[in-house]
């Protein structure tokens, strides 16, 4: 193999890449990039036997060939190299790197002991626009759970209705679900996607639509963008029915300027770090009041102005929970939709009608 590419472009890829490698693999060749060029391309690929990509780059392609080696090492050269020209030269299991002042060698792995990973897109397919996608991410990624003892609640659902594609995320405290509208078609109408793919997305596309399609022979999910086509196992197992936690029916409603209601979270979080991260909440006569209190650094409360239709309420809630709803939402007002202090309360960006999030409330 021998070949030049732009340190800018190579750069990229290789970092890329090098997240969806393994840092310390049972196989060996789990934590290298796999370096492969095709006519004026060069390939880089990565997997950890759960997830992997196929990131090109242009390159000019003298001697065609390919190799394996550290994608950590390969990272950091790659990284520290000055913009220009890099030659990649390849030789049984090593791999030569010059630049401007510059070479290496680097010790690899034969081409022929790294696992094959997706490189074309199959199944039926469909297009999802770069900003919807991005934007309905940023609303529910957050709300899903890091507990590896519940593997569905670390993923994020995908489910096709009526031409919709809805994204759902729970922990078991807290609920978001927001839709994409459009007229997407599928055989398979539901998914369970882990959430690392979802936050490199946004990272790795550049404003294309983003091309999605299920592998059922392999049990793979796969998404392309321009330079790009990762690819992940689903997570198997039974999401839980969510639909049936959320209230049909409410006996209070608020609207609060976004603003307004995240600065009286950010003032209550001050003492609520030291008391379980618990925050009480009182809506009455127009009005919603933040009151925390710590033991050891004393109280606050504080007030901000708010439509208020229904039945006085008194509430807590984990604090931290309230500002990532609130960090989520584009529009200026939010709307709560409740019953009462033990039943789960329903939060609405006013500007995006088709985000939902629920939180459930702790105990008082």
């Amino acid at each position: 193999m021998k070949l030049q590419v732009v340190q800018e472009d190579f750069k990229k890829a290789v970092i890329i890449a090098s997240r969806f490698s393994s840092a310390r693999p049972q196989i060996p060749v789990l934590s290298n990039l796999l370096l492969s060029t095709s006519n004026n391309n060069l390939t880089i690929s990565a997997t950890n036997l759960e997830i992997s990509i196929n990131f090109k780059i242009g390159a000019k392609v003298e001697e065609k060939g390919d190799i394996t080696v550290p994608a950590k090492s390969l990272a950091e050269i790659v990284s520290n190299l000055n913009p220009g020209v890099i030659k990649l030269k390849s030789e049984k299991e090593q791999l030569t790197l010059e630049a401007e002042n510059f070479k290496s060698k680097l010790l690899g792995i034969n081409a022929s002991e790294f696992p094959k990973v997706p490189k074309e897109m199959t199944g039926s397919m469909i297009e999802i626009p770069f900003g919807s996608l991005v934007q309905s991410l940023s609303k529910v990624v957050f709300a899903s759970s890091y507990d590896e003892t519940r593997p569905v609640l670390t993923g994020i659902l995908l489910m096709l209705d009526e031409g919709k594609l809805s994204l759902v995320a729970t922990d078991g405290y807290r609920l978001s679900v927001s839709q994409i509208e459009g007229k997407y078609q599928s055989d398979v109408k539901k998914l369970i996607v882990p959430k690392f793919i979802f936050n490199e997305i946004p990272r790795i596309a550049t404003g294309e639509n983003i091309i999605f399609s299920f592998d059922t022979k392999n049990s793979l999910v796969l998404f392309k963008t321009k330079e790009a086509i990762l690819s992940s196992r689903v997570i198997e197992g039974v999401y839980p029915d969510f639909q049936k936690i959320i209230p049909k029916s409410f006996k209070t409603k608020v609207l609060i300027d976004k603003d307004d209601f995240l600065r009286l979270i950010k003032l209550s979080s001050v003492f609520a770090r030291d008391s379980g991260n618990v925050i009480k909440i009182s809506i009455k006569n127009n009005l919603l009041d933040v009151f925390a209190e710590s033991q050891y650094s004393g109280s606050q409360k504080s007030s901000a102005e708010a439509k208020v239709e229904g039945d006085d309420v008194e509430i807590a809630f984990n604090y931290k929970f309230l500002e990532d709803f609130l960090n989520s939402v584009s529009g200026e007002t939010v709307s709560l939709e409740l019953n009462d202090s033990s039943s789960p309360v329903v939060f609405k960006d006013t500007s995006d009608k088709n985000y939902l999030h629920l939180i459930m409330p702790v105990k008082i």
